[in-house]
Formats: structure tokens, C-alpha cells, sequence
């Protein structure tokens, strides 16, 4: 008989076993530590953040997990929670039988009563996809992801596709017609400094700008610091741009190098005074150089389809991936209610791959 049961400390051995035979080795992004040193910076290192893991068993072995990542974020008006669903997994001896569908059914009113108001999820797994719609909604608008790449050809050889000569020249004209009629990208009138931490400046510059979204992760210099800059993750570049010692923008940025022979590159943070396009433009040409100098061949943004970053990347040739990405809110309170706390305002809304805990090396076909 399978029990379903919270985390309890000595559980992380045989979690780390189950995520690794589930997910063919976990977690896709290169560290410096072991991976159970891992599970415990991502769901131990937050000491303000409420544990929030459930396990199905049977006979003593764990063969079901669910994690849910306590996120504060900020609404039209306040701030509120909501719980980013993660690392979720059954046994495959143990798939069909509702192990799954039952961890939820525990873990979400555990949730509630602690007062989140949905899980969020990002998933490629079309079984996934499919039985979560049937009581998800889909995060209103759309999350693109746009890329460049300096080598097509290399790409196609690292990531054979069907037809390349038609994907390289789509590539190539789209990369084309997005630098047409636009300015040099990079502003010399900015420095960007490089930074290993963030400190008060970002609390204070945070506290100016997050005025201007109906929905976005708070983030606090505690929480860019555990999400960044803890040993266990090293490998996050930083840049930031003052004016009369005040922040106001910064850049994070990683070349996840899981395949050491073909580092994949990620844009995961880029937040920017509004109405200050050279500010972000600087940032992004400061994130190039390094990717360029470190032999990133493909590198990747993701945000609202709004936002007007994209405008920004377009200049240094980022072009739309097409990828499809499904970003789902299982919602412990009504529709209506949820759309007087974020809204529909798709420009004022901030996703970023910052905001998961993937940075996959194997994107959909581009």
C-alpha cells in the first residue's frame, strides 16, 4: 500500500535516487557539488521559506515526489504568494496507478492553508501537458523565447534537425529582417560593472521599479543572492549600471555547460529602469561579449511577448525560437479573482528563465 507522507529530514538520499533514474541523471545544470549538496541549496537554503515537499512510498522506498518552492510576488496591488511546482516524480513501476495525481491532492490544500494562491509549472512533457490542462489554467498571453546563434551550421551539428538548409536560411533571413532599420545596439556612454553579490541598492531599486508590474517575482537582494551567488550554483555572471550611485539595471547571465563541447547560453535575469532602452541595451551587449569571448554559440531570452526588451534584442540579432512554452496555474482561488490580482497587462508582466530551475541544454526545434 502506497503512503503519502510530507518530507522528512534523511528523505534527500532516496529522492536524489528517484530524480535521477526518472530524469536520466538530474538536474541538467552543471555545479560544483554533489547532487544532493544541490537539492539541499534549492529547497534548504531559504531559511525564511516554508518546506513544502511530498513523498508517496511504498514498503519504505520512496517512489513519488512532488516540490513546491515558495515564491512571494508582486500583484497589481500588494504582494501575495504562490508556489512554483518543481522536480516531480514516479517510479516508472509505479506510473498508471494516479501516484501523481494523488501527491497533488496533498500537497494543495497543505498550500492553501498557508495561503498561496496557485502553483505555477513549466513542463515540455506532452502526458504532463495533457492531464494538467483538464484543471490548469495557462498563464494568460504568451512566453517567447528568443535566440542567437552565431553558427547555424554548428548548431545543426550539434542538434541534427529535419530540412537544414531550410532552417539555417529561415534562420538567417528572420536574424536579417530583426537588425533592419535599427540603431548600433551598444551604448558607450554606459559602464557595466561586473558584481558577485547584490546588496541594498538592488532592495532600493527594486522597491523604485516594481511599481511598474502587475506581476513579477519579488526580487529581493536575499533572494537573488540564494537564487545566484551561492557556491552551489557558481557560474552566474552579474552586471549592473549605476547613475549618481544609484542601480538602475542589471544583467544576470550563464553558459550551462552540462555538454562541456557545446555550452548552452541563458539570459536569466535582465531588469532595466522603464523607458531606458540604452540602459538595457548596454546590459545585453555587456552579456554578448562575455558569451562571445567564452565560445557560447546559442544563447536564449525569454519574456512576456510584450515586453519591450524584445525590441532591444532584436539589434543584436535574437530572433522569435517559436518555441512553445507551457506555463500553468493550478488556482486555489476563482478565475475572476485572479485576474484582479495580476491582470492582463502582458507588458507589465515578468517572466523570466530566471523564474525555473531549468536552463535546458536540448531546446524544441528552432
Amino acid at each position: 500500500m502506497v503512503n503519502f507522507r510530507r518530507y522528512e529530514p534523511g528523505d534527500e538520499s532516496q529522492i536524489i535516487e528517484l530524480l535521477n533514474l526518472v530524469f536520466n541523471g538530474w538536474p541538467h545544470i552543471d555545479f560544483p557539488c554533489e547532487s544532493i549538496d544541490y537539492w539541499r541549496w534549492k529547497y534548504l537554503g531559504r531559511e525564511e521559506a516554508p518546506l513544502v515537499i511530498w513523498i508517496a512510498e511504498d514498503k519504505d522506498q520512496i517512489i513519488g515526489c512532488l516540490h513546491a518552492l515558495p515564491i512571494e510576488f508582486k500583484g497589481i496591488e500588494g504582494h501575495h504568494k504562490y508556489a512554483a511546482g518543481m522536480d516531480y516524480a514516479v517510479h516508472p513501476n509505479y506510473r498508471g496507478k494516479g501516484i501523481g495525481s494523488q501527491l497533488s491532492e496533498h500537497i494543495n490544500p497543505y498550500l492553501t492553508s498557508l495561503g498561496y494562491l496557485f502553483t505555477l509549472s513549466i513542463t515540455g512533457n506532452p502526458k504532463l501537458i495533457k492531464s494538467m490542462s483538464k484543471d490548469h489554467y495557462p498563464l494568460p498571453g504568451k512566453v517567447l523565447n528568443y535566440v542567437w546563434i552565431d553558427d547555424v551550421e554548428k548548431q545543426l551539428q550539434e542538434y541534427p534537425m529535419d530540412n537544414p538548409l531550410i532552417v539555417k536560411n529561415t534562420y538567417k533571413i528572420l536574424q536579417t529582417i530583426s537588425k533592419i532599420g535599427t540603431e548600433k545596439p551598444y551604448s558607450n556612454d554606459l559602464f557595466v560593472k561586473s558584481a558577485t553579490r547584490f546588496g541594498d541598492e538592488n532592495n532600493d531599486f527594486w522597491e523604485t521599479i516594481e511599481k511598474e508590474y502587475c506581476f513579477a517575482i519579488r526580487r529581493s537582494s536575499d533572494y537573488l543572492n540564494w537564487k545566484y551567488c551561492d557556491p552551489r550554483v557558481e557560474g552566474f555572471q552579474i552586471g549592473k549600471v549605476f547613475e549618481d550611485g544609484n542601480l538602475v539595471g542589471y544583467i544576470v547571465f550563464k553558459a550551462n555547460r552540462v555538454n562541456p563541447e557545446y555550452p548552452v547560453g541563458y539570459i536569466v535575469e535582465l531588469v532595466a529602469l522603464s523607458n531606458r532602452p540604452d540602459i538595457v541595451s548596454a546590459l545585453v551587449g555587456y552579456a554578448m561579449d562575455w558569451f562571445t569571448s567564452n565560445d557560447v554559440n546559442i544563447v536564449n531570452f525569454q519574456e512576456m511577448e510584450k515586453t519591450p526588451y524584445f525590441a532591444v534584442m532584436k539589434r543584436y540579432g535574437f530572433v522569435n525560437s517559436r518555441i512553445k512554452l507551457n506555463i500553468l496555474l493550478k488556482l486555489f482561488i476563482g478565475f475572476d479573482e485572479l485576474q484582479k490580482i495580476i491582470g492582463t497587462d502582458l507588458e507589465h508582466m515578468m517572466i523570466t528563465w530566471g523564474d525555473q530551475d531549468v536552463l535546458p541544454v536540448k531546446l524544441p526545434s528552432y
